[in-house]
């Protein structure tokens, strides 16, 4: 179970980089 919820958490924190990154771009623009 723990494995699953690192796991969670790892996706949960690619996609809040990722949406930080859209941020910057259309922030840039």
């Amino acid at each position: 179970m723990e494995k699953v919820s690192f796991h969670f958490r790892k996706l949960n924190l690619q996609r809040i980089v990722a949406c930080k990154q859209e941020l910057k771009h259309i922030l840039v623009r």
